[in-house]
């Protein structure tokens, strides 16, 4: 064993007491704890027949099993990639199932904070967009009333003047030298100018109180396509100046779902649309319906995921975008919530012609066994 080697055991060993490292083909290469009799070598399958990597090496945030053990017993555990050039392949971290509720509560309760943690990143790469959006409309609704409030102080003179006593001019002079038929228009036009400002101010608001609220992990009945539109409004003016964003819409029922998290999903797949499309181009958002699944989708025309880099898109931590850009979570945690709702992703894409992900979710969740 080379001196490498025997860092990279004690390393191991302090992150994990139970563990198994395998080779992208299964072939055993570390193993600690209860598992150090097992030969280096062999093939993970002939050791331990109950774990399939092929199942269960997409889904990294869950926990998997319970696996029988010839020496403790059933046990759970947890697949890893490991994605670095010189070591691939897959670190299996196991638990006790006695243990198994105390690590699923961590488990759950670090999803929740890696979701909460990539909310924070979408919006904090948003803030200068956000904050135009309700900063403009804030602007001119602030000038307005200075506006507003000249006119209302002409509006009194206007009367004191009639209704000063021994008045001979004309009312008609009266107003045309306080300009009131043109005050009577522009209020209406200010007014009505005012409201919408404020109502942007509204939607803006509301859509970041959808998309920051947790729901506690309660699945409850949902309109997706307001959704959609809310995720909309919070990306509005990241991608209005670079995009003609189209929508066909097609009604879809209520979707038996966790809200909040399915906006996230939106958010992360519109922001990555907007960053794939470098000058001018176009979105896509589209829905429908097929016997008991809806479907969503997000097109661009922008710059397409090479081959090299659309097997590893989904991988938590894997980016290509610049530093700032984004975290390497936001597909990963994606795809957790699309499976967490029994649903899938669909990708296709064509370097330099664009990309499209679809997402189907089944209308309601289907009710699983507690035995």
């Amino acid at each position: 064993m080379t001196v490498l080697d025997s860092m990279s055991s004690a390393v191991l060993q302090l992150l994990h007491k139970d563990l198994l490292v395998v080779d992208p083909s299964g072939v055993l290469l570390f193993a600690t704890g209860i598992f150090s009799d097992y030969k280096t070598g062999s093939f993970l399958s002939d050791v331990m027949p109950g774990i399939s990597l092929l199942e269960n090496k997409t889904n990294t945030l869950a926990l998997c099993g319970p696996v029988q053990v010839s020496q403790v017993g059933p046990m759970v555990y947890q697949v890893v990639p490991l994605t670095e050039p010189q070591c691939r392949g897959y670190c299996l971290l196991f638990q006790q199932v006695s243990d198994h509720n105390v690590l699923q509560k961590k488990s759950e309760h670090m999803q929740q904070l890696l979701f909460q943690s990539e909310k924070m990143a979408v919006i904090g790469q948003l803030t200068t967009s956000v904050t135009h959006e309700i900063n403009n409309p804030v602007g001119y609704v602030h000038s307005n009333l200075h506006t507003f409030s000249d006119y209302v102080d002409n509006l009194i003179k206007i009367i004191e003047v009639l209704s000063a006593p021994g008045s001979t001019e004309p009312s008609e002079a009266i107003k045309k030298r306080f300009d009131f038929d043109y005050i009577c228009e522009d209020i209406r036009n200010l007014l009505k100018e005012s409201a919408f400002g404020l109502e942007q101010v509204i939607a803006q608001i509301m859509s970041l109180k959808d998309l920051s609220h947790t729901d506690e992990g309660h699945f409850q009945l949902a309109n997706i396509e307001a959704g959609i539109l809310s995720s909309l409004t919070i990306v509005n003016n990241e991608l209005k100046y670079k995009a003609v964003i189209h929508k066909d819409f097609a009604a879809l029922p209520m979707v038996e779902c966790i809200p909040s998290q399915l906006n996230q999903v939106m958010l992360n797949l519109l922001v990555n649309a907007g960053h794939a499309i470098s000058e001018k181009g176009e979105i896509h958002i589209r829905t429908g319906v097929q016997q008991d699944w809806v479907w969503i989708e997000v097109q661009d025309n922008g710059c397409g995921i090479s081959d090299e880099h659309l097997s590893r898109i989904f991988e938590p931590f894997f980016t290509t975008k610049a530093i700032g850009k984004g975290t390497g979570l936001g597909l990963a945690l994606s795809l957790n919530t699309i499976e967490r709702h029994h649903g899938r992703f669909e990708v296709t894409t064509k370097a330099g012609k664009g990309t499209s992900f679809k997402i189907w979710l089944p209308v309601q969740q289907p009710v699983v066994s507690s035995t």
